[in-house]
């Protein structure tokens, strides 16, 4: 059929094409011509559906009392306060923590915060306001266990996941770590979740457990160390009690695990590396349950090689971070350290790279064997952004929000401290690049890395990003002690060395 005739179609039967396509193909038929412009940009519903792409909003948070044709002026007006930090909500919460400092822990997710009391040994939730989604704040406080040793939440499937430790009566030498599932509302055990119990033995010493919660997959990661940090990762359907994955199958093999993910797929994203200089990220299906015994049976997997460090670079660090929710794309962001020299004062060299997760599935899905190594070059300059800097300190971990926006906090060039935000939604992207932009934004659209920073030639990525820098209020006392997490809900400040051992938090909610 031609164009010609496309065009004459009844508005009725246009309307109800628009309607079928996606975000992308609805927005390039605005631009085939001014009927069709006009169509779309006069159709409600067809709009409310562009704008709620990009606010990053779950349409389940648009107040039910907001009538469709205002739902487009409302989404903008959130935007809107979103580039100026016109936050209509401001909340100061007390930090709390365990003794121990690797229990100490606070979560921060989809406009909750959950953290450990080691004082009253209790879990504390408040729901963070917003005046403009018509969300009160809430608390609610539950009694803990002594023997927890992780959490998380979700918020969305009002799930609380506890894991505790014990030693076994069967043996001495052996710990039993058991996972709680229970109602984030009620504290009560949850009516849907099955209970889970792993033994291990107790040669080495428990440095660090992690458990992850998204859609059906719990995830858990127990590391241990005598000489070297290695670790072991269970993966089940948290409503069947099924195994999913266990990597690697025995604690005799060692296995660097840097950082986990459970992916809106039901997948699995996991950090490591073969050696200290060569990082890759394994995505796990869980659709199948295995166990996987062998190192080298990780290219059963799709693996995603990141750029080695130079032969003369020392790596010192490697982390991912990742937050994603009702089906939300999310992004990644993986930190690499290194120095140039063993000397302990020696600068960090630092190299961020952030990977919506859009761009490993897209990566995965035409890959031409499940067997496969991806080297760099095939999917990260065109996917991926990167940046780098050099510091005598770690600095802050950043934390992205649920869909693509991430933040640090700066020196301010004159006075206080300024909000850096990064934003990869290719929506806001694109209308930057068509409107006047504003001042304290810009657009980034590549990322490099120079040769010899961190590898023997450059890295040059052509991922876009909105670069806004904002001023926080005056008011704020804000310092080189604190560091922020961002969600699509607002931004939340924590004063304290990491987001795990908070001692202030200050919310802006928009």
């Amino acid at each position: 059929m031609s164009l010609r005739s496309i065009s004459a179609l009844p508005t009725e039967v246009l309307l109800r094409i628009f309607h079928q396509l996606d975000i992308c193909s609805l927005i390039q038929c605005q631009g085939v011509c001014h009927v069709w412009h006009a169509l779309i940009r006069d159709a409600a519903d067809l709009q409310y559906k562009i704008e709620l792409v990009a606010s990053g909003l779950p349409e389940r948070l648009i107040p039910s009392s907001i009538a469709l044709p205002d739902r487009p002026h409302f989404l903008r007006q959130h935007q809107r306060a979103w580039r100026n930090l016109e936050h209509a909500d401001r909340l100061s919460l007390p930090g709390r923590g365990w003794q121990e400092t690797w229990r100490n822990k606070s979560i921060f997710r989809d406009g909750i915060v959950a953290q450990l009391d080691g004082v009253t040994k209790s879990l504390h939730v408040v729901q963070l306001p917003s005046q403009l989604l018509h969300v009160e704040r809430k608390e609610w406080v539950f009694p803990m266990p002594d023997d927890i040793c992780g959490f998380d939440i979700d918020p969305f499937q009002d799930l609380l996941v506890l894991v505790t430790e014990s030693s076994s009566h069967d043996y001495v030498d052996e710990l039993v770590m058991r996972v709680h599932l229970h109602s984030l509302r009620t504290g009560r055990e949850h009516l849907a979740a099955k209970q889970f119990q792993i033994r291990i033995a107790l040669h080495d010493r428990i440095w660090k457990v992690d458990v992850n919660v998204r859609h059906d997959i719990l995830a858990l990661w127990i590391a241990e160390y005598d000489d070297m940090v290695y670790g072991r990762l269970f993966v089940w359907d948290w409503r069947t009690g099924e195994s999913k994955l266990q990597y690697p199958g025995s604690f005799k093999i060692c296995v660097s695990i840097d950082g986990f993910a459970v992916l809106p797929n039901n997948s699995v994203l996991v950090l490591s590396y073969a050696d200290v200089e060569s990082p890759v990220l394994l995505l796990f299906d869980t659709t199948c349950s295995r166990q996987i015994d062998d190192v080298d049976q990780m290219l059963a997997n799709t693996n995603f090689l990141i750029p080695s460090c130079s032969p003369k670079g020392i790596p010192e660090e490697i982390s991912m971070e990742y937050q994603s929710s009702e089906g939300a794309d999310g992004l990644i962001i993986i930190s690499l350290y290194s120095r140039v020299t063993a000397s302990f004062n020696t600068p960090f060299h630092k190299m961020t790279v952030y990977i919506p997760l859009s761009t490993l599935t897209s990566v995965s899905a035409a890959s031409s064997s499940r067997r496969r190594l991806i080297p760099w070059h095939e999917w990260g300059p065109l996917g991926t952004h990167a940046t780098c800097s050099t510091s005598r300190l770690f600095d802050a971990r950043q934390y992205p929000s649920s869909r693509s926006r991430v933040a640090g906090l700066r020196a301010g060039e004159l006075q206080g401290p300024v909000l850096r935000i990064r934003d990869f939604n290719p929506l806001r992207v694109g209308r930057a690049r068509c409107e006047e932009i504003q001042e304290g934004v810009e657009i980034s659209y590549s990322g490099d890395v120079p040769a010899g920073f961190w590898g023997e030639v450059a890295i040059s990525t052509h991922l876009p990003c909105l670069l806004m820098d904002i001023e926080l209020p005056d008011d704020l006392q804000v310092d080189g002690s604190w560091d922020c997490s961002i969600s699509e809900y607002g931004v939340l400040l924590i004063r304290s060395e990491s987001l795990a051992n908070a001692e202030e938090l200050v919310w802006l909610g928009f």
